[in-house]
């Protein structure tokens, strides 16, 4: 019978995600993809591994991937991170069909420069490397040369452009001497760059309002940037989140959609993708997961029945040692990593909507997943037989019961709004936790007369 039922559960839940993927945009991915690893020299003579340094950016633009991209431009190279990771992403696309230059690179920093064209050197990246700002006439420097079309890089050194300030710790000094458009970017690619991939302390704003026109353009398919201030500003926090929801909110009328944001919160990697689909689910990743629930419930299952063995005592009725999963599942989570392959997060696309789960909502899934049919289920199940009821009814009305206090208890109790952070979902998932158990201890003590119950999922009888 249980059999039976879980065969009709999985096919149900097979058409509901069909369903929900035609309806909703989504995408499957079936196979990992793996994310470039190469290592980089710093200006401290030491190496270390592009997945130590940057890494917050990094993981944005591997998570929101596609492989239809086939060009990008990164603005803040310094010692080259970001452009080499870009340029292998765009490398491994062009399989497909497009040859010839596909990544841009500018840096206005001479003093990084020779360290930063030894590592592009190393790793092989065939970029174009722009030596400036991305400014346009009225913000280029007095003294530089504008860069607004196909011109090359032949302009003698201007002793006359004003000195420039790294904003990081290294504080170098150094003068600009060219400044660079979009049109400029379009002439040496043949279109705008499909990926725009910023790290430039605060620039971004500014740069995108020079340019805001040219976001209008199709071609342009991702922007990445991380929110940040410019060095030694003496605005507020306040004013630069202003700044950036004026350009966000620019973004979205030009049918960009966040795809990874950090709410409330002035700091962060935030993404934006227009067209392509509404969410991408890892299939491949999400059976893993599947898998080590699985494993852990049976490894706990036999340890159960061990003790029960050397206790000389019976197992209880309902399975509720297979909780102790969750700590560990917990544990396991958070070492995760996204890079080099994303093992963090199957579900990808919705941290900035209505789900209230700005992170985490594979995980979050996963744990009810595990939870009801491994331990809500068979207490439901024990109770409806000593109870003469139906045991749909029992495991429907405690779900239930707790989705709806946990979101009450949320809302009522909780000072922070309903869709701020994790939303009601934390809430609810501890409102689950402890009707499971409730339940489980009713079932456990009055099904003490019935006969012992196999460690596996406990089955009906026919």
């Amino acid at each position: 019978m249980t059999a039976r039922i879980l065969l009709g559960a999985a096919l149900a839940a097979l058409a509901s995600y069909s369903l929900v993927l035609l309806g909703c945009n989504g995408r499957t991915v079936f196979f990992p993809s793996f994310a470039p690893s190469f290592s980089l020299e710093l200006r401290s003579g030491s190496r270390e591994l592009n997945a130590r340094m940057e890494s917050a950016e990094q993981k944005g633009l591997f998570k929101h991937w596609d492989a239809s991209y086939e060009t990008g431009i990164n603005i803040g190279v310094y010692v080259g991170t970001s452009c080499i990771f870009l340029d292998k992403l765009l490398e491994a696309n062009q399989a497909g069909g497009r040859v010839g230059l596909r990544t841009v690179c500018v840096e206005p920093n001479t003093g990084v420069l020779p360290l930063l064209q030894k590592n592009l050197a190393a790793s092989g990246s065939q970029v174009h490397l722009a030596h400036g700002l991305m400014a346009d006439r009225e913000h280029c420097p007095d003294g530089a040369q504008l860069l607004d079309g196909g011109k090359g890089l032949d302009s003698q050194h201007n002793a006359s452009a004003p000195l420039k300030f790294r904003t990081d710790d290294d504080q170098d000094s150094f003068r600009v001497e060219r400044c660079f458009t979009p049109g400029y970017m379009r002439a040496v690619l043949g279109k705008l760059p499909a990926v725009w991939f910023i790290d430039c302390d605060g620039c971004w704003p500014d740069v995108y309002h020079q340019f805001q026109a040219a976001f209008a353009d199709r071609s342009v398919k991702l922007v990445l940037y991380e929110r940040d201030t410019v060095y030694g500003t003496s605005d507020s926090e306040h004013i630069w989140e202003a700044r950036y929801r004026e350009m966000e909110s620019s973004l979205r009328s030009q049918g960009f959609s966040a795809k990874q944001c950090a709410s409330n919160s002035l700091w962060g990697v935030w993404v934006w993708q227009r067209g392509g689909p509404a969410f991408t689910v890892h299939l491949w990743c999400l059976v893993l997961w599947a898998g080590f629930l699985w494993a852990s419930a049976r490894g706990c299952d036999f340890l159960a029945s061990l003790v029960s063995q050397l206790a000389a005592s019976q197992l209880m009725p309902v399975p509720l040692w297979r909780m102790l999963v969750l700590p560990v599942w917990l544990r396991v989570f958070r070492s995760l990593e996204v890079l080099p392959v994303n093992l963090k997060e199957p579900i990808t696309g919705l941290d900035c909507t209505w789900t209230c789960v700005h992170e985490g909502l594979a995980f979050a899934i996963s744990n009810f997943a595990f939870l009801y049919p491994a331990v809500l289920w068979p207490a439901a199940r024990c109770c409806s037989q000593r109870h003469a009821c139906q045991v749909w009814l029992v495991f429907l009305a405690s779900a239930q019961a707790a989705i709806l206090g946990g979101f009450v208890f949320h809302a009522l109790w909780k000072p922070a709004p309903v869709c701020s952070g994790p939303g009601p979902m934390q809430s609810i998932w501890e409102a689950t936790v402890l009707v499971t158990i409730a339940l489980s201890l009713f079932a456990i003590k009055g099904c003490q007369s019935m006969s012992r119950v196999s460690p596996g999922l406990p089955r009906d009888e026919d």
